[in-house]
């Protein structure tokens, strides 16, 4: 395909098909990373997700055009822009929009024999392109295009040294149109959830992040400032060209967004798979980098929360109550410590409990609280109860307790430590659990700012120790049997767990629930 000048015309393609040319690898994929999205209290649908390969995209434009990617081939009925400047003082002289394969009945891009020009040519990789608008018509050094789609992408080159046209006939060859922004595929795999249930469909899909506008410097095609308008762009999963039940891949789109090294995409969909429909949420899971072609990759696998107890596998909640139920329930972190309850329900939300000492009068919490079995009130999930002291006792005995993360205990502001509970007695046992060391409130005296005395609620042992209550009294509820979990790798054997029969039913501590 090329640009045939002759004296002072610039005319368009002769209907050779740009095409894209495969192109090496630049960059390792991303690590494997899993999200998990609760399908009930017990159960996680877990999504694997990782780059299968990122390669960069070129569009080639010449005479002999190369072998293609499909990803990236600018077809039949595509429009380009061509956009010459004086190469002497990078005035512009003006533009020409042209169509693969389609001969142009209007004349050319009429330029001066022996001037040099600076060229520029672009595409939307469509059928159109939007109107030409004066910001492309200012200096070659300060000239811009103005981006705004949801869909489309954009491909540029410029010429690499100046173009003198001669009497005659003149060629461009091999121009080679780069993507400014990425090209994106996804794969769904649900290999791992069911061998005999396979995906149906895939609705309501999108990746997040998308930035609608941006404005590309003309003499360079990069991005001037920041991309703006971020949102969604839909992912199509076509039903009739799945090659595998299992696995489904979407038609390429693209998406405007530089993640700079670091997570920013989001990825969303309902998939179908047997006679359920699940909602696969991955917040911040992918890289993007403009220019490349990426795959990502989601395998799908459901997940049990629970540990053996009396020697059968029980199913637990996979959260603490009122705990954000989109983090990753078995590494420790603030968004999955939960709220904090008294005996009779009372409860300091979550968010309020990552704070320190309150005083009283500022939480809900109660100086004092009836300890009666009727008087419990904590809250778990239908079919979802309080554990027994002897289910906690059974939990700590007949599974692997694991410490994760570092305790301190001069600061209430630690957040990542916990107990991962995991399979006893066989090769390579999995985390099917994990308790978080969110510390327990007390009721305290507290001398106020301009004196007196006040009661305030004193958070205790955070980054420590995890306390969670069970549905077992000691000495006719005056104190109840709870779990507590005191994690101290350097204790001779180190510590990881008891039952204990100080709580007091005004204590502010965690609930874990298990399945009836």
């Amino acid at each position: 395909d090329f640009f045939n000048l002759t004296g002072t015309e610039f005319s368009e393609s002769d209907g050779n098909n740009l095409q894209a040319s495969t192109g090496k690898q630049l960059r390792n994929p991303q690590a494997a990373e899993t999200y998990y999205t609760l399908i009930n209290p017990s159960t996680l649908l877990a999504a694997e997700v990782s780059e299968e390969s990122s390669i960069p995209l070129k569009t080639t434009a010449g005479i002999n055009p190369v072998a293609t990617d499909p990803g990236g081939a600018l077809a039949n009925g595509k429009k380009f822009r061509a956009i010459a400047y004086q190469a002497s003082d990078g005035s512009y002289v003006g533009y020409k929009d042209f169509i693969v394969d389609t001969p142009s009945t209007s004349g050319g891009l009429k330029l001066t024999v022996g001037t040099p020009y600076n060229i520029v040519v672009y595409s939307y990789g469509t059928n159109s392109l939007p109107g030409f608008v004066s910001s492309e018509s200012q200096s070659f050094t300060s000239a811009t295009h103005n981006y705004n789609s949801i869909t489309d992408g954009f491909l540029y080159w410029k010429t690499q040294t100046s173009f003198t046209p001669n009497m005659g006939d003149n060629t461009l060859k091999n121009i080679i149109l780069t993507h400014r922004i990425a090209g994106v595929t996804v794969k769904v795999n649900s290999g791992t959830i069911n061998n005999t249930s396979y995906i149906d469909n895939i609705t309501s899909a999108t990746l997040k992040n998308h930035n609608r506008t941006t404005i590309f410097n003309i003499r360079f095609g990069n991005v001037v400032g920041s991309r703006g308008n971020p949102q969604a762009v839909p992912v199509i999963f076509n039903p009739n060209i799945q090659n595998s039940a299992t696995e489904w891949i979407s038609d390429q789109l693209f998406v405007n967004a530089d993640s700079g090294g670091n997570k920013t995409i989001s990825f969303q969909g309902d998939v179908k798979i047997g006679a359920d429909t699940k909602t696969i949420k991955a917040e911040n899971a992918f890289i993007i980098k403009p220019g490349f072609r990426t795959i990502y990759k989601i395998n799908l696998k459901e997940v049990t929360c629970g540990a053996k107890i009396n020697n059968v596998f029980r199913e637990f909640a996979c959260y603490n109550q009122g705990a954000t139920k989109n983090g990753k329930p078995f590494i420790p972190a603030k968004e999955i410590h939960g709220s904090k309850y008294q005996w009779d329900g009372t409860e300091l939300i979550q968010s309020a409990d990552w704070g320190g000492n309150l005083v009283l009068t500022e939480t809900p919490f109660k100086t004092s609280v009836t300890s009666t079995a009727a008087a419990m009130k904590l809250p778990c999930d239908e079919g979802y109860r309080v554990p027994t002291s002897a289910e906690w006792e059974s939990l700590i005995n007949e599974n692997t307790l694991q410490g994760i993360g570092t305790p301190n205990n001069n600061s209430i502001y630690v957040f990542d430590v916990g107990m991962q509970i995991l399979e006893k007695g066989v090769d390579n046992p999995k985390v099917t659990l994990m308790l978080p060391h969110a510390g327990y409130r007390t009721i305290e005296d507290y001398t106020a700012v301009g004196g007196g005395t006040v009661k305030h609620s004193q958070i205790n042992k955070r980054g420590t120790t995890g306390s969670y209550w069970s549905s077992s009294s000691n000495n006719n509820y005056t104190h109840i049997n709870g779990l507590y979990l005191n994690y101290n790798p350097s204790g001779k054997p180190p510590s990881f767990g008891n039952i204990s029969g100080n709580l007091k039913s005004n204590v502010g501590t965690n609930l874990r629930c298990i399945k009836n």
